[in-house]
């Protein structure tokens, strides 16, 4: 007779629980990369922990404890939605989580996929993982989670790198370099952290992270860029204007005139820059504003770029735009990829009436 003594039901989900909370804080730390904070070395710290607490894991745990990580992430890096939504946008407030829990939840996804695939058809540690799949994979999923659906390019990993050495990959593919560049790292450390490894093998990781941080030097040497005549004095005028006043039609013309008495101090730059939607109204609705503006422009041998909502009233749609009024001609520059909550609210027009 054979007598199986089992243990209590929580001590199987002891060690399980440990690596989800583990996830999550590595997630949370996540953000520290970025600003205001601008500890960089905790973006390349969190995804090495990441995958350390993926390592043989079976594909379902591995793509649980991805979402734990992106949970962190996520709940702590858009803490701003709330402010966005229910301060600025009057959304009301149980929409407005429902709208919040929606979105990490959605974002989690794509950290869950990664660690889901990544031990689903390369559970193993080895070159192929370390340094292929794993790097690929995390830009892979940063891109599509910047343009499927509209995207959430949010919190991608090579912005929390623009104040470290790895910043020197952006001519190459831009963002993308970045990220690449820090999941290397990122696999590097984890690599070098592995139990049981040879020595040559930690001396390998911690080569390919040196030559990481060592190519952008190199790449430093090469002239991306080239001056086109000789340097201009340029000037950004900033009406500060708070958010919650911003926008309210008692304070339109009040802003209108401080850009207007903000720019008498700029005269003397040949090119004076406002900041996005710096004023509070459609392009359309000030023209004469406008042609004044560029009047005393030509008067001081100024040109503006002015940061503007239009509006095309043949096709009733509203664009995020830069309007450029200069001595020879006027334009518009259009921005391509608006971000979701930030610049549009992506609900159904009927939630809007709620």
């Amino acid at each position: 007779m054979t007598v199986t003594v089992r243990g209590p039901p929580t001590a199987h989900w002891k060690p399980v629980l440990a690596r989800l909370t583990a996830a999550f804080a590595a997630g949370a730390s996540f953000n520290l990369g970025f600003a205001p904070f601008g500890w960089w070395p905790l973006a390349l710290a969190a995804p090495a922990a990441l995958f350390a607490l993926i390592r043989g894991l079976p594909p379902r745990r591995a793509g649980w404890t991805g979402a734990s990580f992106g949970v962190g992430l996520f709940a702590f890096g858009t803490y701003w939605l709330y402010t966005c939504l229910h301060v600025f946008g009057l959304v009301p407030v149980w929409l407005t989580l429902v709208l919040q829990t929606i979105l990490v939840a959605l974002m989690s996804v794509y950290v869950a996929a990664l660690c889901y695939v990544s031990n689903r058809f390369w559970l193993k540690p080895g070159v192929t993982r370390d340094w292929l799949v794993l790097p690929a994979l995390w830009v892979l999923l940063e891109w599509l989670r910047g343009w499927l659906l509209s995207g959430f390019p949010w919190l991608s990993t090579g912005y929390a790198m623009i104040d470290s050495p790895l910043a020197g990959w952006a001519p190459l593919l831009g963002v993308y370099a970045v990220t690449w560049a820090a999941v290397l790292v990122a696999a590097a450390i984890n690599v070098v952290c592995m139990p049981g490894l040879p020595l040559w093998r930690r001396g390998l990781a911690i080569g390919v992270a040196a030559m990481s941080f060592a190519f952008p030097q190199l790449l430093a040497r090469a002239r991306w860029t080239h001056p086109e005549g000789p340097p201009i004095p340029v000037a950004a005028v900033q009406g500060a204007v708070p958010q919650d006043q911003k926008w309210q039609v008692k304070n339109r013309e009040l802003t209108m005139q401080r850009y207007l008495r903000l720019t008498d101090e700029a005269w003397g730059s040949r090119l004076i820059i406002w900041p996005e939607a710096a004023l509070p109204v459609l392009s359309t609705q000030i023209p004469d504003y406008l042609h004044r503006l560029k009047e005393q422009g030509r008067a001081h041998d100024a040109d503006f770029a002015i940061g503007l909502v239009d509006y095309q009233p043949a096709t009733k749609e509203f664009f995020n735009g830069i309007l450029v009024l200069a001595a020879a001609d006027d334009g518009w520059y259009y921005k391509r990829h608006l971000v979701p909550f930030g610049e549009y609210f992506p609900v159904p027009a009927f939630v809007r009436t709620w």
